[in-house]
């Protein structure tokens, strides 16, 4: 037996001799004037709805892998997000650092030193 569904399948006879009738494990008293197929009936209805309940769960099962997926992605954006504006904080801290020395000392010699350490990274 499913967890989603509690059907129990039971042979279904048209005539029984206590004049009682039983459907996914219940008693049907009186239950005389039931048909075959109104007892079919409610088996297949009874089956839809353990099908439809098993289907739902499918799609909520769908549905969490799916948005623990997209938090992963989301998750790793950010940290990429982050690293890329670590990266260019220090970039423009360090062309800072070099523009200020070049102004202080405004000589070929200083320019050239500066782009020389501003190219090592690159």
């Amino acid at each position: 037996m499913s967890r989603w569904c509690t059907c129990e399948w039971e042979p279904v006879t048209a005539h029984s001799t206590s004049g009682t009738k039983r459907l996914s494990g219940l008693e049907l008293e009186g239950a005389s004037s039931l048909t075959a197929g109104t007892v079919e009936l409610r088996m297949v209805l009874t089956a839809w709805a353990c099908l439809s309940s098993a289907f739902r769960l499918f799609q909520v099962s769908l549905l969490q892998t799916q948005l623990a997926r997209e938090r992963k992605c989301k998750q790793d954006y950010i940290e990429c997000c982050a690293k890329t504006s670590q990266e260019l904080s220090d970039l423009h801290r360090e062309l800072s650092c070099s523009l200020a020395a070049v102004v202080r000392e405004p000589e070929a010699a200083v320019l050239e030193a500066e782009t020389r350490k501003l190219a090592q990274p690159l």
